[in-house]
């Protein structure tokens, strides 16, 4: 058998096929060389088993065309067909057949060499197909409409829709002449039932057809035979002609990819894996979104493509919503492309809080988180869920509607859920018994038979059953404030600043120091300034005669000791000693929890 190059480097030329496998690449181990980029290393094999003649498609990029189509794996050549390697056209013949060199395709049947025709079966098949038309006819022809009309209805429901914007582009040469009059390119002509010529929008509708395009990654500019498309992958080109079309994909920081489509195709299309170039950095992180920087250099957000950095050595900080940076020393080298993915631990936690009584607003940080809502039945508010807190030490206040509020720190852990319940013990009810008496707490359950329980002001919890209670009534926000001052007054309460001061001023220095140096005390007062040395110590100016030392603040204690709101701070106070000008210093104070 012998090939004959019809298209090609060297058109005309005929190579007898001698050896069993006969191999066609661009690698130079191969029996016939094609060095062309759209030619893979080892495209093809032409060999002969079991005394046919088979062509293979050894995974090439841009296929083998058999005819006109396309080959998946092996396919079987007989004199006359012809191969097509991108863009190279072999002519298959046998050893004794010589076909007439010509650079065009033959434009008619006749001119390819056929084996013989079985004449019987052809005819006894023309015989069938004219018996079949003419029943057809009987059978439809008194309600259909004449041929031409009825060729119209078909072409109508098979034309694509209107809405389509892009532009029929015109098929290639090679397209036109296969879809003609070649009869072995895959593709005849239409023609419309019963005989006659087919409309003009039936030759239109053959050269239409569908490509989808997909890429990895995506987001490629495409450029079909030179002409760049509105939009980038994965896309879906419409109204492509017939034929032969090359596709090219672009994307910034990764080489060029240039394929060579044949429309229509029969085989599913995988997506275009694009090559990153060398001396670039593909940097990901789980989870995505974060930004990466050198030094003050934003360089993106991840995932990210990093091109345009010199050879060398680069340490990377990168930052993820909500997780701890991370520090990365990554190599650029214009030998190889570079890809790292990264894991970033999360920074947040939940916060759960509960609140007794209910109805209360939540700050975390002196920043309004939401309200607690009232559960029936129950003294106790609904759970309230804080998502995505950033992990560590919060300052966490809660403010009833009366304005009574408590105050204090919690630990949100990483990655898990606290769950705080915080009791601000004020009377939010009052019953009224049948002997008179009056008890005034908070509500802590209230069940269906109509028995209460309050808990007072000191923490203790009574129950009062139905035969009991004379009326029951909840307390207004003016109520609960004398209450809570009437609890104050009562003494209940951490010793005062003044208290401190004024036992300071009715004994001698010498013995107040001899009492009350080295000693320990829960205090609370009203600062008046509060001033830093800007090393983490503050000093909180109670009065002109007391002082007290606070190690490291934040920022919203600080707020809060100086709103004009805030009566008073609770806190925890050594006593340093009273100095020579009569001055009180209290040291290793620290904000007592209220909660």
């Amino acid at each position: 058998m012998r090939l004959r190059i019809l298209k090609g480097a060297e058109p005309g030329k005929v190579i007898t096929l001698t050896d069993l496998v006969f191999t066609i690449g661009r690698d130079p181990g191969n029996e016939f060389v094609i060095n062309e980029s759209g030619v893979s290393r080892h495209h093809c094999s032409i060999r002969s088993e079991a005394g046919l003649w088979q062509i293979e498609d050894c995974n090439s990029v841009n296929g083998v065309l058999l005819n006109d189509e396309r080959i998946s794996g092996k396919a079987v050549l007989r004199p006359g067909d012809r191969i097509t390697v991108f863009n190279h056209e072999f002519l298959f013949l046998e050893d004794k057949e010589e076909a007439p060199v010509s650079l065009s395709y033959p434009e008619a049947p006749s001119a390819v060499p056929r084996t013989s025709i079985p004449w019987g079966k052809l005819i006894f098949l023309i015989i069938i197909l004219a018996l079949v038309v003419y029943l057809a006819i009987k059978v439809f022809a008194p309600e259909a409409k004449s041929p031409s009309s009825t060729a119209t209805v078909q072409i109508s429901e098979s034309a694509e829709p209107e809405s389509f914007d892009l532009p029929v582009p015109e098929a290639e040469p090679f397209g036109t002449a296969q879809s003609q009059g070649g009869s072995y390119s895959g593709t005849q002509s239409a023609s419309p039932p019963y005989g006659g010529a087919a409309p003009a929008a039936a030759a239109q509708s053959l050269g239409e057809g569908l490509l989808l395009l997909e890429s990895e990654p995506p987001g490629a500019e495409v450029y079909v035979d030179g002409q760049r498309q509105d939009a980038t992958t994965p896309l879906i080109l419409r109204q492509l002609a017939h034929g032969r079309h090359t596709v090219e994909l672009r994307k910034a920081g990764y080489e060029n990819s240039e394929r060579i489509v044949q429309i229509p195709d029969r085989l599913a299309s995988r997506p275009i894996v694009l090559q990153q170039k060398a001396g670039t950095l593909l940097l990901s992180s789980e989870p995505s979104g974060a930004h990466v920087w050198h030094e003050r250099q934003l360089l993106g957000v991840t995932p990210v493509l990093i091109e345009g950095l010199a050879p060398g050595s680069y340490k990377l900080t990168v930052r993820g919503p909500g997780c701890e940076s991370k520090k990365i020393e990554v190599l650029i080298s214009n030998a190889r492309a570079e890809k790292m993915e990264l894991s970033l631990q999360s920074n947040l936690g939940n916060l759960e809080i509960i609140t007794q009584p209910a109805n209360c607003e939540v700050f975390l940080q002196d920043a309004f988180m939401g309200s607690s809502l009232p559960q029936p039945g129950k003294g106790e508010s609904q759970p309230l869920l804080l998502r995505n807190v950033i992990a560590g030490e919060q300052n966490l206040r809660v403010r009833h509607s009366s304005g009574i509020s408590s105050r204090g720190r919690v630990l949100v852990p990483r990655g898990d859920t606290l769950r705080r319940k915080i009791s601000l013990r004020i009377p939010t009810h009052r019953v009224e018994l049948h002997n008179a008496e009056v008890f005034n707490g908070t509500l802590l359950e209230q069940n269906q038979a109509g028995d209460v329980v309050l808990e007072d002001m000191s923490g203790r919890a009574e129950r009062f059953l139905k035969p009991q209670i004379k009326s029951m009534r909840e307390l207004s926000d003016q109520e609960i404030q004398e209450l809570a001052g009437d609890k104050r007054e009562a003494g209940s309460e951490p010793q005062s600043v003044a208290e401190l001061e004024r036992s300071m001023q009715s004994m001698s220095q010498e013995d107040f120091n001899r009492n009350h140096v080295g000693k320990t005390y829960s205090l609370q007062g009203r600062p008046g300034m509060i001033l830093g040395d800007g090393r983490g110590t503050s000093t909180v100016i109670f009065s002109t005669k007391v002082r007290a030392q606070f190690q490291d603040l934040s920022k919203d204690e600080i707020n809060v000791m100086n709103a004009p709101s805030k009566g008073r701070v609770v806190f925890k106070a050594t006593v340093q000693g009273v100095d020579r000008e009569g001055v009180l210093t209290l040291k290793n104070c620290q904000l007592l929890d209220e909660f």
